[in-house]
C-alpha cells in the first residue's frame, strides 16, 4: 500500500458513565472540605470488563480515593477534576484554554517522573463541573484529552491475531498475558515474539532519555498490546491516547511500521494493526488538544444531573437543612464544630411558646435530639403564639402537647430524633395527698431519668416554682441548664453554673470587671432568700396566665438557643467565665475573652419598653434553695422523701439551706429600740 494510500485511522469516542455516589461524595468533600476552594485535583476512574463492546468511563465515590482500586475486573485511568464555585464561572470558562491547560499540567506532571508507574497512567480524562447544592443539580462535562492534529495512518489492512500467531503460540500468549494481568493489572504492555517474553512499557520508554526509546528493538519482532472496547475497524479511544504518549515520547516510532494488537473480547476476535505513527514537531507545552465529550444528541454541551429526583426524600431534607449550616464555615466560622451540637441531647421542660421557639431554633441549629416535658393539652388560644401547633391540634380537648411538639418536629425535619413526654413536674407549694403520693413519685423518678439522659436542660415553664426541681436535678446530675423566663414586656435567659464544668480556662483579668469562672455561676434560685411557693393561688386569671407582649418569648426563645450553641462551641463549654462591671471606671467590654461565637454571658436580662439589654453576672449563693452544698447532699440522703418534703412545704428548703438562719439573724442586728414606732 502506497503513501497515499495509506488508510487514516478513525477512533470511537468513549461514553461517560457517573454513578450517583460520587455526586454525594463531590457534595461532602466541597462543602466540609473544599470550601471555597476550586482547583483541579486528581480523582480516578475505571473501565469494566463487563462492557467490553463499547468504551465506558464510569466514575463513583471511590473515584476521590488516593490510590485507585486494583481490580482484575477492571482498569482504571486517571483524571483531573475542577468544580466551579458559581454558574457564571462554569459557563465563562474557554473549554479550549482548559482542555489544554489541564492537559499540558497532566503531562508535565507524569514527564516529571522517569517513568510510568503504569500503564493506565496514559488513559486521563477531565471532568468539569459546578454543583447546585440548594437545587441538587450538577452541572458537567467529560473530556477525553488527545493531540488533535496528529493523524495516525495504517499502511496494511487490519489482520486477525489468528493470522499472526499459531495455535499453541496463541495459546501460550494467552496464559501469559492472563498472569501478567492478575499480577501487573496494566491495560498496555509489549510482547517480544522473538523470545515470547512480555514487558511492561515501562521497561522500554523513558521520559528522560526519549531519543533512545526503542532506540534498539526490533520492531519485526515486537507486538504493542492495548485494551481495544470496538467490534468494528475503528479502534477505541484508548489507543488514541496511547498512540499520542508514543508520539510524545518515542520519536524512534516515528514514520514506521508498528504493530498494535488491539485486545478485544476473546483472541480470536482480537486483531492486528499496523500503524505509522507521524513525525511531529508537538512539544510538551506546545501540543494541542481536543476532546470534549458529545451528549446523548451529539452536541458538545455540558450535561446535568438532577440528583433531586434519585435521592431519598430523607437524605435530600438533612442535605439541604445542614446546607446553611455548612456554607458558615467556608468564610464565617472555619472553626464551627456542627458534629457537637448535632450529637448533643436537648430536653425541654415546657412545650408552651418558649418551648416551640426554642425547638425550632434548634432545628435550625441541627439538633437532632430534641425531648419535650409538658403536661398540657393545645388550647384555641395557643396557635397563634406557639408555633408547633396548629388549629386542629386544639380541638375536641386538645391534643397533649409534648407528643403534638415533637411529632411537629418530625414533620419539619424527618431526621430529627424527638419525643414528648407527659409529665407533670411536682412542685414546692403544691401538696401531695396520700392518693396522689404514687403519681408524684412516678413523676419524679422518670424527671430524673430524663435528665440523667440529656445533655442540655432548658427550664421553659410558666411558673417560679415549677423550676426548682428539675434546676435541683440538673444541678446534682450536673447538667448544662439553660433558663428562660418571662414578664410582661421583659425577659430573663439564663445559664447556670455547673460545678463539673468540662473545661478549667485560664483566668484573664480585665480592669474593672469580676471574672466568674463557670462553675461558680449562680442559678435562677441563687438571688433568692424565699423558698418558691404556689404561685397561682388566691390569683385572677390574668395574673395565673403569662400574659407577655407577643414578640417577646421569640426573642427570648433565640437568645437561649445562641447562649447554648456558644457555650457547645467554646473551649471551656460550661466552664466558660461571665464578667461583671464593678466600677465605673472598667476598662473596654471588648478585652473580655470571646469564643469562637462571641463573648458568653451569665445572665441577659431585655425590656422591650425601653428596647436595651443588660448582661449580668451572680456568683453562686452559698445557701441557695436549689443548688447549695446543703440540698444537694440533703436529697442525695433522702432522694424521694425529701423532695415529697419540700412539696409539702416549701419551708424546709429554707431552714435546710440555712436561709431562716440567716433571715433570723438579720433581724436580731436590726434595732427597733429607737424608732418612733411604739
Amino acid at each position: 500500500m502506497t503513501s497515499s494510500e495509506r488508510k487514516q485511522l478513525k477512533f470511537i469516542p468513549p461514553k461517560s458513565f457517573v454513578h450517583h455516589d460520587f455526586w454525594y461524595k463531590l457534595a461532602d468533600i466541597k462543602l466540609h472540605i473544599d470550601r471555597l476552594t476550586d482547583s483541579a485535583k486528581n480523582i480516578n476512574a475505571f473501565i469494566s470488563d463487563s462492557e467490553r463492546s463499547k468504551l465506558l468511563v464510569e466514575v463513583d465515590c471511590t473515584s476521590f480515593n488516593s490510590q485507585p482500586t486494583t481490580s482484575s475486573s477492571h482498569f482504571n485511568c486517571h483524571g483531573v477534576l475542577l468544580n466551579k464555585n458559581t454558574i457564571e464561572e462554569f459557563k465563562a470558562t474557554d473549554k479550549n484554554d482548559l482542555i489544554k491547560r489541564i492537559s499540558d499540567g497532566y503531562i508535565h506532571q507524569l514527564f516529571s517522573k522517569d517513568k510510568l508507574d503504569n500503564s493506565s497512567e496514559i488513559f486521563f480524562f477531565i471532568l468539569f463541573s459546578y454543583a447546585d447544592f440548594k437545587a441538587h443539580k450538577y452541572y458537567y462535562w467529560f473530556a477525553f484529552p488527545v493531540l488533535r492534529d496528529v493523524v495516525y495512518s495504517c499502511p496494511k489492512e487490519q489482520q486477525m491475531l489468528l493470522s499472526h500467531f499459531s495455535e499453541d503460540l496463541l495459546d501460550k500468549f494467552k496464559n501469559q498475558m492472563q498472569t501478567f494481568k492478575r499480577i501487573a493489572a496494566e491495560p498496555v504492555f509489549v510482547y517480544d515474539k522473538s523470545n515470547g517474553a512480555i514487558l511492561k512499557l515501562s521497561d522500554l520508554v523513558s521520559h528522560s532519555h526519549r531519543d533512545e526509546n526503542f532506540s534498539d528493538i526490533n520492531l519485526d519482532d515486537v507486538y504493542i498490546c492495548c485494551e481495544d472496547r470496538s467490534v468494528d475497524e475503528n479502534l477505541c479511544w484508548l489507543i488514541r491516547q496511547l498512540l499520542g504518549y508514543l508520539a510524545l515520547t518515542c520519536p524512534q516510532l516515528s514514520n514506521k511500521d508498528t504493530k498494535f494488537i488491539c485486545l478485544r473480547e476473546t483472541l480470536q476476535s482480537s486483531v492486528v494493526l499496523h500503524i505509522t505513527i507521524p513525525d511531529t514537531e508537538n512539544s510538551i507545552t506546545s501540543s494541542p488538544w481536543t476532546g470534549w465529550e458529545a451528549n446523548e444528541n451529539g452536541r458538545f454541551v455540558p450535561r446535568m444531573a438532577d440528583m433531586s429526583k434519585v435521592m431519598d426524600p430523607q437524605i435530600l431534607a438533612e442535605k439541604s437543612i445542614t446546607l446553611n449550616l455548612t456554607l458558615m464555615k467556608w468564610r464565617l466560622l472555619p472553626n464551627l464544630d456542627l458534629d457537637v451540637i448535632s450529637r448533643t441531647k436537648y430536653l425541654l421542660l415546657g412545650a408552651g411558646t418558649l418551648g416551640c421557639g426554642v425547638a425550632r431554633s434548634l432545628l435550625a441549629w441541627g439538633a437532632q435530639h430534641v425531648s419535650f416535658v409538658d403536661c398540657g393539652y393545645v388550647s384555641l388560644s395557643n396557635p397563634v403564639r406557639q408555633s408547633l401547633y396548629f388549629y386542629e391540634d386544639a380541638l375536641h380537648g386538645g391534643k397533649p402537647k409534648a407528643a403534638t411538639a415533637a411529632a411537629r418536629l418530625k414533620q419539619i425535619n424527618p431526621c430529627v430524633q424527638s419525643t414528648g413526654y407527659c409529665v407533670k413536674i411536682p412542685m414546692p407549694g403544691h401538696p401531695v395527698g396520700d392518693s396522689q403520693l404514687e403519681e408524684t413519685n412516678a413523676a419524679l423518678d422518670q424527671l430524673e431519668e430524663l435528665i440523667k439522659n440529656h445533655d442540655v436542660i432548658y427550664l421553659l415553664t410558666d411558673s417560679r416554682e415549677s423550676r426548682w426541681l428539675p434546676t435541683m436535678l440538673a444541678a446534682y446530675h450536673k447538667k448544662m441548664t439553660i433558663n428562660a423566663a418571662l414578664g410582661f414586656d421583659s425577659f430573663l435567659v439564663m445559664r447556670h453554673g455547673t460545678r463539673s464544668a468540662s473545661g478549667n480556662p485560664q483566668s484573664v483579668e480585665v480592669e474593672g470587671f469580676k471574672e466568674v469562672p463557670g462553675s461558680r455561676l449562680g442559678c435562677y434560685f441563687c438571688n433568692d432568700v424565699v423558698a418558691p411557693g404556689n404561685s397561682l393561688k388566691d390569683r385572677t386569671l390574668d395574673q395565673q396566665c403569662t400574659v407577655t407582649r407577643p414578640a417577646v418569648a421569640c426573642i427570648a426563645s433565640a437568645l437561649a438557643v445562641e447562649l447554648t450553641v456558644s457555650l457547645l462551641q467554646n473551649e471551656a463549654r460550661d466552664g466558660a467565665s461571665a464578667y461583671y462591671k464593678i466600677s465605673n471606671t472598667a476598662g473596654n467590654v471588648e478585652d473580655i475573652p470571646e469564643g469562637i461565637l462571641g463573648r458568653i454571658p451569665h445572665s441577659i436580662r431585655g425590656n422591650i419598653n425601653a428596647f436595651d439589654y443588660l448582661i449580668t453576672a451572680t456568683e453562686r449563693f452559698s445557701q441557695c434553695i436549689a443548688c447549695s452544698d446543703q440540698i444537694l447532699e440533703q436529697f442525695d440522703r433522702e432522694k424521694r422523701k425529701f423532695v415529697i418534703d419540700a412539696l409539702n412545704s416549701a419551708k424546709i428548703l429554707e431552714d435546710i439551706a440555712g436561709i431562716s438562719d440567716l433571715t433570723c439573724t438579720v433581724d436580731e442586728m436590726i434595732d427597733f429600740s429607737g424608732s418612733d414606732c411604739d
